[in-house]
Formats: C-alpha cells, structure tokens, sequence
C-alpha cells in the first residue's frame, strides 16, 4: 500500500485480489500474427520507400512511427536488447539511411 501523492487516498500496490494483471488484448506483447503481417509489409518495396521517406524527414509527423516500425518490429532483432543495444540499433538505422539519402542526393 502507499499513498497517492494527488489525492492522500491509499492506493493497493503489487499483488493483491483487484488486480488483474491488464485488460486483455490490451496488454504486453504484439501477437506473433502481427508481427509476421507486418514482416510481409516491410517485403514491399513501396512500403520501403514510404519508411525510408518518412525517415530522412526528422520533422514529418510520421518519422517516430517509421523509426518504430524498423525497430519494434524487426523479425531479425533479438527479444531481450538492452536499452542501450537498442539505442545503438537506431543509431545504426539512422546512420545508414543518411549515408543512402547523401549518396542519392537527398541532403
């Protein structure tokens, strides 16, 4: 138990009867099902041109969802990174898609 710092009231923490874990199919993992559906987008190469737009643009709305969909949903990547072996994923992501854009010249 603790208290709320907002409102004082005492707030029921960790294991106890009401707590039921999440809302189902709201919680944890993406199923394997998506992940594979989007592992087939990934495969087309005008979907790859739409990701690789959206990343050379830092300012455009969709650029953290690109970088998300590279990342999270990687079929290739292994489940347990570390933040910083993730951070370094996207680095490598980033470096590689402005070294294509430099070379096509898009900078």
């Amino acid at each position: 138990m603790m208290r709320s710092p907002r409102s004082g009231a005492v707030v029921p923490t960790g294991a106890h009867a009401k707590n039921t874990g999440g809302k189902k199919g709201r919680s944890g993992r993406p199923p394997q099902a998506f992940k594979h559906f989007v592992a087939a987008l990934r495969q087309d190469p005008k979907i790859q041109r739409q990701l690789e737009l959206c990343l050379l643009d830092r300012e455009s709305r969709h650029y953290s969802a690109a970088l998300k969909v590279l990342t999270d949903y990687d079929d290739e990547l292994p489940a347990n990174l570390t933040p910083d072996e993730r951070q370094a994923r996207i680095a490598a992501l980033l470096r590689t898609g402005q070294e294509r854009a430099a070379a096509q010249g898009h900078t």
